[in-house]
């Protein structure tokens, strides 16, 4: 059976690798990869269905992606509930060495999207107890962030193509697990091998239907 999404007039599922719902497990919905979670995780109710819900140091690993590429799209929702440390890790994509694009909080009044390579950082304000939707697309050299369905600004030009073979953390931020863990609920998390458009964008925010498979 072929599976479809339209949410308005955007057909969310072109293009999608990964989708993790987090509906009472964390597998990944497209059937790309195998789930490790490490710490107490559980499922409460999210931003649509369930969400992951992760304190005191769990977070979720899923190994050895796909070829991610030079062109693509990462977008999360996150609540953080508490202000667990300076620098708290959403999603994460670690490729090998230094490389990795990904999105945090910071003391909890600001998410930062950052790349490791060459240290690359955006932040736009952010608050502890809301839902917020972070998304990052990747294309040309330019990195462009979102918040909320809104352009916040882009990354400095650099390479951000990630390798066969990259780790996708979720509740955590890799690069330097020592304490940089998120207090929260994280919903509906995605990358896709291609970049959503500034309306696709836009119709996952407004539209408030998730991507249903």
């Amino acid at each position: 059976m072929k599976r479809r999404l339209m949410l308005g007039k955007s057909s969310l599922l072109n293009g999608l690798m990964y989708h993790f719902q987090f509906d009472g497990d964390i597998s990944d919905k497209c059937g790309n990869t195998t789930a490790q979670g490490y710490g107490s995780y559980s499922f409460e109710v999210g931003k649509i269905g369930q969400a992951l819900s992760v304190n005191n140091g769990a977070y979720i690993l899923f190994k050895n992606t796909k070829n991610i590429s030079n062109t693509y799209t990462i977008s999360a929702w996150y609540y953080e509930r508490n202000v667990r440390c300076e620098y708290a890790g959403i999603i994460y994509i670690r490729a090998s060495g230094t490389l990795g694009i990904g999105l945090q909080t910071y003391n909890g009044k600001r998410t930062q999207a950052l790349y490791y390579e060459n240290l690359r950082t955006l932040y736009y304000p952010s608050t502890v107890g809301a839902w917020h939707l972070a998304t990052i697309t990747v294309e040309n050299r330019v990195a462009k962030v979102y918040r909320d369905g809104a352009y916040m600004g882009q990354l400095g030009s650099y390479n951000y193509a990630l390798t066969n073979g990259c780790n996708i953390y979720i509740g955590v931020d890799s690069y330097s697990t020592s304490g940089r863990y998120f207090d929260g609920l994280i919903d509906q998390a995605a990358l896709w091998n291609r970049v959503l458009t500034a309306e696709e964008i836009t119709t996952l925010y407004n539209g408030g239907n998730g991507l249903r498979l």
